[in-house]
């Protein structure tokens, strides 16, 4: 009876206001999910990274080469560039407000041992090579006084503690910036080492693409699974998509309905936009199917004990629409519990897809299922999705994913579930429901999804302490 009353509640509000499908661009800030992607401000000394942190702040989508050329135009680079031998060289330390471009197989160690109250080193692959993090030693005594910050393409995360940073590779761009202010007893211990590695697309059950052991297991589902209805949807049968979760994320006095997706047995993915709340609850329901049958399936109901938004994300916009949720339980493997595989980088344009949710049935109305529904969709032209929105508030960019055909679109409380294709025999997760259209599936404007591939190290950096 209480799981009963609390799918109940899930559904009667995103259907009386604040489904957050159509109108995540409500709220008028961003805010903070309380994680380590938020780290407190230690000093206001102008150098390398206050610039860039101020620059990418101002244009969130600003591209690595866009960044270096705004330090050269304001005059930032003068005398730090390190050209020739000294970017080419095989190791060495690297030196504090320098850049380096590495080619494959050359590296540099970025090193603190206490002489220095603040280093920072920003690092840019060369030709076709990308970068590889790896820290091998990571020290640091005093959390409130002192700080170790990666900042990638797509995530800032800050460090203390002895709680290393978590292998990165296939990265674009890269500043590493450690800060320490006051007197501190203990010396600082930091080595990290930034390689030039061959670029790779990578692949849905590839090593290095899944969390650990997850390559073994996720994407499995029966041979059945996938939708063929024409027109519109229709319900899948149960256990059919043993990744996809209900998700109650309560706010307060309201509950909202929104879908997320298993990554690892402690770990869901979903729209950053349902838990973009002051303080947010979420209870995390796995194997459920119809949510007025309470025997239908055997279900997983465990609340969340972490939330982690894109540091980025822009609730205006919609930009950066991606949200990691810890589990304070792990989930369990069965016949209708299991991981979705993470994707390979390609685009998948004209591509068939699928998507589930427990949404809307028709748009406007208030008809929500009582199963899980299913719809097969086409992966759109980007291009020509990008001048669909051209004029949206809602703008598309090359991190998102579109998606549609004919009469069938995500709605009102799909959003964070998953869109989802079939490659090289497992099931890959290639978009998170983000918005579409007021009245959802208008011709002309296919459904909007965060594009996962453009987050993968962000997600594994999150998921790191989860496993298969």
């Amino acid at each position: 009876m209480l799981k009963w009353l609390l799918l109940l509640a899930c559904l009667t509000s995103v259907f009386v206001g604040r489904g957050r499908f159509q109108v995540a661009g409500e709220k008028n800030a961003v805010k903070s999910s309380g994680s380590e992607d938020h780290p407190q401000e230690l000093g206001d000394s102008p150098n390398l990274g206050e610039i860039l942190r101020k620059r990418r702040k101002e244009n969130p989508d600003s591209s690595p080469e866009t960044l270096t050329r705004y330090l050269s135009k304001v005059g930032a680079l003068s005398g730090r560039e390190r050209r020739g031998k000294g970017s080419m060289a095989r190791s060495g330390k690297a030196s504090c407000g320098k850049l380096y471009k590495l080619k494959q197989g050359a590296k540099r160690n970025f090193r603190v041992k206490g002489k220095e109250d603040f280093c920072d080193v920003v690092f840019e692959p060369k030709g076709k090579a990308k970068l590889e993090l790896v820290c091998k030693k990571f020290s640091l005594s005093d959390c409130k006084q002192e700080h170790f910050v990666v900042d990638d393409q797509d995530s800032e995360d800050t460090y203390c503690g002895n709680e290393r940073p978590s292998k990165r590779t296939g990265l674009d761009y890269l500043h590493l910036t450690y800060r320490k202010t006051g007197d501190i007893s203990d010396k600082p211990n930091i080595l990290c080492t930034v390689k030039g590695v061959k670029a790779s697309g990578g692949g849905g059950g590839s090593s290095g693409t899944q969390a650990s052991g997850c390559e073994k297991v996720c994407g499995k589902a029966s041979e059945s699974a996938g939708a063929s209805k024409i027109v519109g949807g229709e319900a899948s049968t149960p256990g059919e998509y043993p990744w996809m979760v209900f998700l109650s994320i309560i706010d307060g006095d309201l509950s909202y309905l929104c879908g997320g997706s298993i990554l690892t047995t402690s770990h869901i993915i979903t729209a950053a936009h349902c838990v973009d709340y002051d303080s947010p609850q979420v209870i995390v329901v796995a194997g459920e199917h119809n949510v007025n049958k309470e025997d239908e399936t055997i279900t997983q109901i465990i609340r969340g004990k972490k939330i982690t938004m894109h540091p980025k994300f822009n609730s205006k916009t919609q930009a950066n629409d991606i949200a990691i949720i810890t589990l304070k339980s792990s989930l369990e493997w069965t016949e209708n519990v299991g991981p979705i595989c993470l994707p390979p980088d390609n685009t998948f344009e004209n591509r068939k897809a699928v998507i589930i949710g427990w949404g809307l049935l028709d748009y406007p109305g208030s008809t929500f299922p009582d199963e899980l529904q299913e719809a097969a969709v086409t992966v759109s032209d980007h291009k020509e999705c990008k001048e669909s929105y051209a004029f949206s508030n809602f703008p598309v960019t090359d991190k998102h994913i579109c998606a549609a055909d004919p009469g069938r679109d995500s709605c009102r409380g799909d959003s964070g579930g998953p869109l989802m294709t079939k490659e090289n025999g497992v099931w890959v997760l290639l978009g998170l429901s983000s918005f579409s259209t007021l009245e959802c599936a208008t011709e002309g404007f296919p459904g909007v999804y965060t594009r996962v591939s453009s987050y993968s190290q962000w997600i594994l950096s999150k998921i790191s302490s989860g496993s298969c």
